[in-house]
C-alpha cells in the first residue's frame, strides 16, 4: 500500500495517535500511524529493574504509571485487551543526584510550585507562555525547591523545564 492510499496519517504512536486511529479505522478510514521511536505506547514504558534488594526484578514504569480516576473508556479498553490493573500501596520515591531517596518535608514544598504556578498563571495579567525554567527564575524560587520541582516536571511528567520537544 502506497502513501497516497490512506485517509489520515497519524503521527505518533502513543496511546492518543493508537486511540485516534483505532476509531478511525472503526469509521472506515485507511489510516497509518507514523512513530519516530522504535516501539509504541508513547509514555507507557515498564523497565524490569534489579537492585540489591530486590530479586527477581521489579517493574519500574518510567511513564505513564498510574490510570487517572474511572473513565468507562479506559476501563472499557482495559478489559477488552485482557489486561489487569492493581491498586498498590507504596511510600513515595523521590530521583535525585543519582539516589532513590525516601519523600522528605522539601520535596513536598515542590509540589507547591506546581499549585502556586497554576494560579500565577490564571492572572489576566500573566498570560505570556513560558517555560517552565523561565517561571521557576521569575518568582525567584530558590534552588533546592527549583530543583526538585525541575525534577518532578521532567520525570513524573516527561517534559522538558526549557520547553523544547523531548522526542
Amino acid at each position: 500500500m502506497n502513501a497516497s492510499s490512506y485517509d489520515v496519517l497519524i503521527v505518533g504512536a502513543g496511546a492518543a495517535g493508537l486511540a485516534a486511529a483505532r476509531l478511525l479505522a472503526e469509521a472506515g478510514r485507511s489510516v497509518a500511524v507514523l512513530e519516530a521511536r522504535d516501539r509504541v505506547g508513547g509514555r507507557i514504558l515498564t523497565q524490569q529493574v534489579v537492585s540489591e534488594d530486590s530479586q527477581p526484578p521489579i517493574p519500574v514504569e518510567l511513564g505513564a504509571e498510574f490510570i487517572h480516576g474511572l473513565p468507562p473508556a479506559t476501563w472499557s479498553l482495559l478489559e477488552e485487551a485482557g489486561l489487569k490493573s492493581y491498586e498498590l500501596d507504596g511510600s513515595d520515591l523521590w530521583f535525585a543526584g543519582e539516589q532513590l531517596t525516601t519523600r522528605s518535608e522539601p520535596q513536598s514544598d515542590s509540589h507547591l510550585v506546581l499549585e502556586e504556578m497554576a494560579q500565577w498563571m490564571a492572572a489576566p495579567s500573566h498570560a505570556r507562555d513560558m517555560s517552565f525554567a523561565e517561571y521557576l527564575k521569575c518568582r525567584a524560587i530558590d534552588g533546592s525547591t527549583a530543583e526538585m520541582a525541575t525534577n518532578y516536571v521532567e520525570s513524573f511528567n516527561a517534559a522538558d523545564s526549557n520547553g523544547n520537544w523531548i522526542g
